[in-house]
């Protein structure tokens, strides 16, 4: 008996080949329980990470959810952001290995690509530096992406913090009550 196969454009690739049609081997629940597991925030990668920062007596902020992106990692007052991204979904190499995934796969990282560019060009355009250290590398050699991150630390300079001197003025009639204890008891007297 010969068996024949269905192509359709879920398992065509980019050059119109056929590409393995890859069948799932667990059940619908245990795969949902797999990727219920999958964390979006304080991964392994961070964590080390974080460590690793905390070791050094830096201060930082966890995801800071006020800028674009989120930035697992941001110094507000040297306004660096520090992406730490996992490789296969912020498609580290994407043009590799992308026609071996399904249409849904292939689309879904390619979204995530174009929204990591974007929120990276929002943040320069603000003034930020932007550091992106991947998962592997993180992995492989943690204290090189320590000293990679120490590096545009050391780097930056933090913004001039203007200073504004105003004379001192008369209070209006209704707060002199309070003016002993705002300027002291000679302001009283004015």
């Amino acid at each position: 008996m010969e068996t024949q196969s269905i192509i359709n454009s879920d398992t065509l690739g980019d050059d119109g080949k056929a590409v393995a049609n890859m069948t799932d081997f667990i059940s619908k629940e245990a795969r949902s329980a797999l990727m219920s597991r999958i964390r979006s925030k304080n991964t392994g990668i961070e964590r080390t990470v974080f460590k690793l920062l905390r070791s050094r007596g830096l201060k930082f902020r966890r995801h800071c959810a006020d800028l674009p992106g989120c930035p697992d990692v941001a110094f507000p007052e040297q306004q660096i952001a520090v992406f730490l991204d996992g490789d296969f979904w912020h498609g580290r190499s994407f043009s590799r290995w992308r026609r071996r995934l399904k249409n849904y796969w292939r689309n879904k990282i390619e979204k995530n690509i174009r929204r990591d560019r974007l929120s990276r060009r929002k943040l320069r355009r603000r003034g930020w530096r932007v550091v992106r250290i991947w998962g592997k590398s993180i992995e492989a050699a943690p204290y090189r992406c320590l000293a990679s991150i120490l590096s545009v630390l050391s780097s930056a300079q933090k913004p001039k913090r203007l200073v504004y001197r105003t004379a001192r003025r008369p209070l209006p009639a209704r707060d002199k009550r309070h003016a002993t204890r705002l300027h002291g008891p000679a302001a009283k007297n004015k």
